[in-house]
């Protein structure tokens, strides 16, 4: 087991038999819940100013790949039951868009700082995880670290369009990468299991993150580790405004060489190996 300032990370047969008994493994992270709620605030304020200017704030960060966008994105679909607005921090943007963070303004300054200590704990919690599998799996983690390359590591702060107790927020699917971090959520929703029929509900612990193997990790693992099938739905009367049902924040990465899966892969659930 490996141990850093996160914490002691999972034994590889210790996480084999979390998956096995419900398909997510948790992992020490060092950031508290003050910590999340706070940055979901800032995350809040940011939004609340005009479209014309968050848009500036984004860029993809493979041109080829339409999955590695950075920045502010809203998305409307077309059932309405996946309604969101997100911005995926990567370090890369804060030097990109230096000219745009001016000094008098405290509300992106204040978000983007807070954003850039959790990835920066999400990357070591990673690392920490993935070097716990090199003994079986070696190579894994390099495939995830690559040297002198942008790493294809996402930290999204999300925001859910209200739709109601018990109705859809984002349909179930498959993370398109290599692995998740569930880190943090304004009130419970999140579900996991291998199909519709065994989705259960997650519970956040404090100091505690929550990783999903996403579609491509059986590929560079094994079926021991199958893909966390997901969706999300507002269970709790308490949503955290009255046009916000909640909000989430979660670290995907990707593998270096990662090929973008389709639609049809991504939502449509794989048999079980076990």
């Amino acid at each position: 087991m490996k141990e850093d300032m996160h914490g002691r990370v999972p034994a590889l047969a210790d996480m084999r038999a979390q998956i096995r008994e419900r398909n997510y493994i948790e992992i020490p992270f060092l950031l508290d819940r003050a910590y999340f709620e706070t940055a979901a605030k800032q995350f809040m304020n940011f939004l609340s100013y005009p479209d014309t200017f968050k848009s500036q704030f984004h860029f993809k960060l493979y041109p080829d790949d339409d999955g590695s966008d950075v920045g502010y994105v809203r998305t409307i679909s077309a059932t309405g039951k996946d309604d969101k607005e997100y911005f995926h921090y990567h370090p890369l943007i804060e030097e990109r868009y230096a000219e745009l963070i001016h000094e008098d303004d405290v509300i992106t300054r204040e978000f983007f700082d807070a954003a850039a200590v959790i990835y920066h704990n999400a990357e070591e919690s990673l690392d920490a995880i993935l070097t716990e599998f090199t003994a079986e799996f070696p190579g894994l983690r390099e495939q995830f670290f690559v040297h002198n390359t942008p790493r294809r590591f996402y930290l999204r702060f999300l925001k859910y369009e209200t739709r109601g107790l018990g109705k859809f927020l984002a349909r179930a699917h498959y993370d398109r990468g290599g692995c998740t971090l569930a880190l943090s959520e304004s009130a419970p929703g999140l579900r996991i299991g291998v199909d519709d029929a065994h989705l259960q509900e997650v519970t956040h612990k404090e100091h505690m993150a929550v990783f999903m193997p996403a579609l491509r990790f059986p590929e560079l693992t094994s079926f021991d580790f199958p893909s966390a099938w997901h969706d999300v739905v507002q269970s709790s009367r308490e949503q955290y405004t009255e046009n916000v049902a909640r909000w989430a924040i979660v670290f995907f990465a990707d593998t270096h060489d990662m090929r973008a899966p389709s639609t049809e892969e991504t939502h449509t659930p794989r048999k079980s190996k076990h």
